[in-house]
């Protein structure tokens, strides 16, 4: 299965830069998406036709004249997009921290202002990465003049797929006109766009790049834990650069998270513990801090990108961010290895960490009841920790099933500062499960969720992460909507 399976297209569909959390990103692409369709444009990666190409980032007469007629904001969305939206910074300049916004309406409103017919389509993600002064102030008016409505819109069965649509609502003096667009499936999969005089795009079945990224997680979710191994040691050139650019991407991030100005300002705070003494200055608490400075900048609205896994940029650093801080502890003369196959190492242990964390996505959800970085990136971690450190098949299985029998059980309870704890305790979990199954130290088989086979027991995660919607329906209609 290995062999037809190809890690550069799987990296390049399911590891992309993430600036802001990927819900609120999701809704201002609909978002954005939608008032071009209100002037009859779409996105370029979207046009057919190479004269329907235009620059569509400077405002024209049309566009403030639509503005001026906006009477309405309507949001859509599922129960995850719903919980990871609701409480997380959206991305702000330095000189604006201390005006952070949050949340679902100003993710949209920000949207509106935001040049999506610019963006390619790799490029969406960062959709926010042109956020200004001008633009903050643009969008905190439209959120005070015109009516925003929220709602959750969710079958509340099995496992959720990623739900959003923006309609808008303009009024002119004769009549009221509408423009909408939806995503679905993943976080760039436009399904539909359309205004009142037509339908722009329909995508009922996925676009090809869609398609590309399932077929590549359907040959993912039949590769065993061996293949997977495998595949992380075969890395070309394009491979390789983007795993460079991800230490660079999530190693910037974790930097600027330790001035200490964002979010829960978590690592600076475990920084001091350790500088003052009152805590070790060792590899698990090194492995914290850069996780958790990490996650305090992207859930404290840091103009940082992440890099993503698995639609994640939380994801993203817990899947990464403790390898990178083992191998920078425990360096080549530890290893007893050169310098040149100590840094393959690392990067086929990232890799390999990507795959199990999209591995366990495939069958537990992209969004879910369950923590996907403690349980999905986490699991991730120690596995290729465990690889870094020189670990068998075996000793890589022992580092997955520690982390299983561990932290299975944390839940999301939405994106927000408080996420950079989750981080960090996943972080521990991981740097210590690796550890212990080095020294053979690992939980028996006849423990809780743990099978027989290491796949049997990633996908019993999925079982348990698909059962629990009363979970997610508590969590959102019980507590977030009080």
């Amino acid at each position: 299965m290995s062999q037809t399976f190809n890690l550069s297209e799987f990296l390049a569909a399911n590891v992309r830069p993430a600036l802001g959390c990927t819900e609120v990103v999701v809704i201002g692409l609909a978002s954005s998406a939608a008032f071009l369709a209100s002037q009859g444009k779409l996105p370029c990666f979207l046009q057919k036709k190479p004269e329907e190409t235009q620059a569509l980032a400077t405002a024209s007469a049309s566009e403030a004249e639509l503005l001026s007629q906006l009477e309405a904001v309507r949001i859509e969305v599922d129960r995850n997009v719903f919980k990871n939206a609701l409480s997380v910074n959206l991305p702000m300049p330095d000189e604006l921290i201390d005006q952070m916004e949050k949340g679902i309406e100003f993710a949209a409103a920000l949207g509106i202002f935001s040049p999506l017919g610019q963006k390619s389509a790799g490029e969406m993600l960062n959709l926010f990465s042109a956020i200004n002064p001008e633009l903050i102030a643009k969008a905190k008016s439209l959120r005070r003049n015109v009516r925003f409505n929220v709602e959750v819109v969710d079958s509340w069965t099995g496992q959720a797929d990623l739900n959003v649509r923006v309609q808008l609502s303009f009024k002119t003096e004769d009549k009221t006109k509408c423009s909408e667009a939806r995503i679905s499936h993943s976080h760039t999969h436009f399904s539909y766009i359309a205004n009142s005089m037509e339908v722009l795009y329909k995508d009922e079945a996925n676009d090809i790049a869609t398609e590309n990224q399932d077929n590549q997680l359907l040959k993912l979710s039949k590769m065993s834990l061996r293949d997977m191994i495998d595949t992380a040691q075969n890395l070309d050139s394009q491979a390789w650069i983007l795993l460079e650019k991800n230490i660079q991407i999530n190693t910037d991030l974790s930097l600027k998270g330790l001035e200490g100005r964002h979010g829960l300002k978590l690592g600076k705070s475990l920084q001091k513990l350790v500088d003052d003494g009152i805590l070790a200055d060792d590899m698990t608490n090194y492995a914290k801090i850069k996780v958790a400075a990490a996650a305090d900048a992207r859930m404290g609205g840091a103009m940082r990108a992440a890099m993503s896994t698995a639609g994640s940029g939380n994801q993203g650093i817990a899947a990464t961010l403790p390898i990178m801080a083992v191998a920078d502890r425990i360096g080549a003369e530890q290893l007893n290895i050169s310098a040149t196959e100590q840094k393959k190492r690392l990067m086929s242990a990232l890799a390999l960490s990507h795959l199990l964390t999209s591995y366990i996505a495939y069958y537990a959800g992209h969004l879910s009841a369950l923590c996907g970085c403690a349980v999905k990136a986490g699991i991730g971690a120690a596995a290729g920790i465990s690889f870094y450190l020189g670990g068998d098949e075996k000793k890589i299985t022992g580092a997955i099933n520690n982390v299983a029998a561990n932290i299975i059980g944390i839940i999301c309870d939405g994106a927000k500062e408080g996420c950079a704890l989750k981080l960090a305790t996943s972080s521990e979990a991981a740097v210590e499960s690796a550890l212990l199954a080095m020294q053979e130290v690992t939980v028996p088989l006849d423990n809780g969720i743990l099978a027989e086979t290491v796949e049997q027991t990633l996908q019993n995660i999925g079982k348990i992460s698909n059962a629990m919607v009363k979970t997610d329906q508590v969590i959102v209609q019980e507590t977030m909507l009080r």
